[in-house]
């Protein structure tokens, strides 16, 4: 059955939910467009309109999870970092399934590419912002390296736990490495 009168929203979503579905039965290197389109509903050439390649999908569906973490953090009004990153880890702990999925495929790193185009570059470069860009990029990295070490876990942890951890580890007075700070940073 072809799907008709749908947004481009939605048909890219047909497509990353008829993936994610594939997925569960059989390796991602596996996967063809043809059982991605035809699990989707939508042709061929729809895909192509649409995407350049599955890895495009993955991306799709990682800039939909955090679309997700920002209607959240609206939602409950996060102003501080905890409350920040106790979302985050739950909204991520909601797709646990498709994202343990996506990371034994080897497509975190896409998830990089999706948190850095989003939180971590400037969209228009600026001079004056330069060490503000590197702020936010390295904060990025260290959101997506956690992030990635509880998926080598299998998320076992708690999201509470994870944005405890997250919490903890953050420093809360600047680090050189004139006040010993470096090493724990580390």
């Amino acid at each position: 059955m072809r799907r008709k009168d749908t947004t481009l929203n939605m048909t890219k979503s047909y497509m990353s939910q008829a993936l994610m579905l594939l997925l569960e039965r059989q390796p991602y290197d596996q996967i063809t467009i043809g059982e991605i389109t035809a699990k989707a509903g939508v042709d061929r050439s729809t895909y192509y309109r649409h995407f350049t390649s599955k890895e495009d999908i993955v991306r799709f569906y990682y800039n939909n999870v955090m679309d997700e973490c920002t209607r959240a953090f609206r939602k409950y009004h996060c102003t501080t970092f905890d409350s920040y990153m106790c979302i985050r880890f739950k909204v991520l702990y909601r797709h646990k399934a498709d994202l343990l999925r996506l990371h034994q495929a080897n497509l975190t790193h896409l998830l990089l590419d999706v948190m850095m185009d989003r939180y971590g570059r400037e969209a228009t470069p600026d001079p004056y912002r330069t060490e503000q860009e590197f702020r936010r990029a390295y904060r990025t990295g260290g959101t997506y390296s956690t992030i990635r070490l509880w998926l080598d876990h299998g998320m076992q942890e708690t999201p509470e736990c994870m944005a405890a951890m997250a919490s903890a580890y953050r420093p809360v007075e600047p680090i050189s490495p004139w006040n010993g700070g470096m090493d724990d940073a580390l």
